[in-house]
């Protein structure tokens, strides 16, 4: 029932891992991962140069455990241009369910446009979209990097973009520190340190130490106190196999100061959420949740499921949350046939509707199972399984489909028992629906996981909201891979 924002971190840690590899040209580089000190996986990547162009590769391999339950994720990604910089085409793979999918691009620079196809299971969909400007191709940003470096910089910055989290420019800024010395592999070498963020998880920095050549012979990077460590490896990391393999659910709950009762029937409840000294945690208001900042560390959140705060929304807002995308793909024909077996027998209010929806949505999925990464809601109608990040993708889907506004949104929400502990906040993933009370638009939560009797509660915390769309839907949710390991919670009051 609950959702692991560790998946949702992950995605959101390629980035770092991947995109800031600037490596030069003809290259073919391994790097081993390791979680905890464990080894869970490798990096392959590679740059060539043949006939005016260069291609870039990357191949991403990992496994994690929740629980006992062992995930496979992979990502892969080739980006061509043409060796002035100029971009020609690129292509993700990403693996995180049963089924790939794959985004291509081809890019048209004198049109200034972008030839986008997204597949998955025999489904695919077309679109054009605007090229972004001002922005480096992988290679043009390696030779940028090496630029700045020879020339003494202290700090850099570059934007890029990056497939695998969709087709928008992340912007990457770095602090050029000193030569250090750092152990990889068992020895000690001197490397020089860069400090590296990045657009789309300002708050997480990544520690990089680089030889000469800029290849980054060891990098660090936190999901909360969550380290991830990559480090210059060979070929052989591929047949490394660990006994170790680190459980990244359970060591993400979090357990409040006193216990909730009756969980289910809560409709209001107050929270001080807070963070370690020198952290912070961007909790953001909207829907039944407010919001107050108290000091740098602490937050007070009011959850009142009754009465959900109103919104405006210009109509290109609002329409993307009635867009179709490749994790929600309104037109593929078996989301239009669960749509309409869902709302078969509704009524004909929205809210009636969107009710319909969350019950089919909680007795469709019936393999309630932990071993899905992040499905697509195409995967999660043909294969009826996952837990609650594809109840929640299948949701917004089917509220979509019958023209209800919806966002997913991820927190966290408190169990009376889950996964062998007691009493704890776990995060999760749900719905929200744009409805219409009392003459305003207000989202009003819908939780697929919860069986009919419980559409929604005030034990339901919003850390960040997606509107699953292609460009960067992952930008609202950093805080989720702040707050891991390191958020505390004070249960304030209950009704």
């Amino acid at each position: 029932m609950l959702v692991r924002s560790l998946r949702l971190a992950l995605v959101l840690l390629v980035t770092t891992l991947v995109s800031p590899l600037a490596i030069a040209q003809d290259r073919d580089l391994w790097f081993r991962m390791l979680m905890q000190d464990a080894p869970v996986g490798w990096v392959h990547t590679t740059e060539k140069s043949q006939d005016g162009k260069t291609t870039t590769t990357n191949v991403m391999k990992m496994s994690i455990k929740r629980g006992a339950i062992a995930i496979d994720i992979q990502m892969d990604s080739e980006f061509v241009e043409t060796t002035d910089g100029r971009p020609v085409s690129a292509r993700a793979v990403t693996k995180m369910g049963a089924i790939p999918s794959t985004t291509s691009v081809v890019f048209d620079t004198e049109r200034k446009l972008m030839h986008v196809v997204t597949q998955q299971g025999g489904a695919e969909t077309k679109s054009e979209k605007p090229l972004p400007e001002g922005w480096l191709t992988p290679a043009a940003a390696g030779r940028y990097m090496k630029q700045q470096l020879a020339a003494g910089a202290k700090s850099a910055e570059y934007s890029t973009m990056d497939l695998t989290v969709g087709t928008v420019v992340i912007k990457l800024s770095h602090k050029i520190g000193e030569l250090e010395k750092v152990t990889v592999r068992g020895k000690e070498i001197e490397a020089r340190r860069i400090d590296v963020t990045n657009s789309m998880m300002p708050g997480m920095v990544t520690i990089e130490h680089v030889d000469a050549d800029l290849v980054p012979v060891r990098t660090l990077a936190k999901m909360g106190v969550i380290p991830v460590v990559t480090e210059l490896a060979d070929a052989s990391v591929t047949g490394e196999k660990s006994d170790k393999v680190p459980e990244l659910m359970v060591s993400t709950f979090v357990v409040p100061d006193k216990p909730i009762d009756n969980a289910r029937k809560a409709s209001k409840a107050s929270y001080l959420l807070s963070m370690p000294a020198g952290e912070s945690l961007d909790v953001p208001s909207g829907g039944p949740q407010s919001v107050t900042k108290l000091d740098a560390q602490t937050t007070r959140v009011v959850v009142d499921q009754k009465n959900p705060a109103p919104m405006e929304y210009t109509p290109d807002e609002r329409a993307s949350f009635l867009a179709s995308t490749t994790s929600v793909n309104l037109k593929d024909a078996e989301i239009q046939k669960l749509s309409g077996q869902a709302l078969k027998d509704a009524a004909g209010s929205p809210d009636d509707r969107a009710e319909a929806c969350r019950r089919f949505v909680f007795r469709y999925i019936n393999a309630k199972s932990l071993d899905t990464a992040f499905a697509t809601a195409s995967e999660v109608a043909r294969n009826r399984a996952g837990d609650c990040s594809e109840h929640g993708v299948l949701l917004v889907a089917l509220l979509r489909a019958a023209g209800i506004p919806a966002r997913g949104v991820v927190g966290l929400i408190y169990a009376d028992a889950f996964a062998g502990r007691e009493k704890i906040f776990g995060y999760h993933m749900w719905a929200q629906a744009l409805l219409t009370i009392d003459g305003k638009e207000r989202w009003v939560d819908f939780d697929g996981t919860l069986p009919p009797q419980f559409p929604r509660d005030a034990t339901h915390i919003a850390l960040g909201y997606t509107d699953f769309s292609d460009e960067g839907s992952l930008l609202s949710l950093s805080s989720v891979a702040a707050a891991m390991g390191q958020l505390q919670i004070k249960v304030e009051s209950v009704e």
